[in-house]
């Protein structure tokens, strides 16, 4: 596996995270977090349009950016844990 599959792959499997909780966010009525849902969103864009043109055209500055968004992963462990603490409440 080239270090780009594994780029393709991880991008791919950190959106799957981030819109199935969006759709946890989403379906909790008991969740005040529309400003959740709309972050969750923001960056889900930010990556889809980090790859607009595609995967075969991807620049380095184009990869160092999506390493960049896949690092950032404190706001999903965020959200789980206050959807946790919610949950149990």
């Amino acid at each position: 596996m080239t270090q780009f599959d594994e780029l393709k792959d991880r991008v791919s499997a950190k959106q799957k995270r981030l819109e199935a909780h969006l759709l946890e966010l989403r379906a909790d009525a008991r969740s005040n977090g529309r400003a959740d849902v709309q972050r969750l969103e923001a960056k889900l864009e930010a990556a889809r349009q980090m790859v607009v043109d595609g995967w075969n055209d991807l620049s380095a500055d184009v990869a160092a950016k999506l390493n960049s968004w896949l690092e950032d992963d404190g706001d999903i462990a965020q959200d789980e844990s206050e959807s946790a603490e919610k949950t149990n409440s």
